[in-house]
């Protein structure tokens, strides 16, 4: 099953916008960055309303496969595409999944059943969604 879920791009520029709209999906992390406070449904105004205020539109809505609760490992494959722009995020998230090629690309290895909420995540925090499930 598919979900949509609000995720913020790496250019936001802690104006504080969708945290004062939408404090109930946003907040600030130490950085002083806005981040998505996990949930398990968001209300679609309130993200909406966030997209329309951010000044540099790093706020937008993707979809996040879910399994049922007891599945905490799955068949499908992670896989990077040529998006990829050498952030580290899923290298930080996933090392044991993910690792960079000679070409200085994220990769993912070959195994046999992946963690989904690890893969979630990572695909959660590219920037340039990059990875997705095969």
């Amino acid at each position: 099953m598919k979900i949509r879920i609000p995720k913020v791009i790496n250019n936001c520029v802690w104006c504080w916008a969708c945290v004062s709209i939408s404090p109930d999906v946003f907040e600030m992390n130490m950085d002083w960055l806005s981040q998505v406070i996990e949930n398990k449904s968001y209300e679609d105004k309130n993200v909406d309303d966030a997209i329309k205020i951010c000044p540099v539109n790093a706020i937008k809505w993707t979809e996040m496969e879910i399994w049922a609760k007891d599945d905490s490992k799955c068949i499908k494959n992670p896989k990077v595409n040529n998006n990829c722009i050498w952030c580290w995020a899923c290298v930080s998230i996933s090392p044991d999944v993910f690792f960079f090629n000679e070409n200085w690309l994220s990769e993912a290895l070959i195994l046999d059943s992946y963690e989904w909420k690890n893969i979630d995540d990572c695909i959660a925090a590219c920037p340039v969604s990059a990875i997705s499930w095969e």
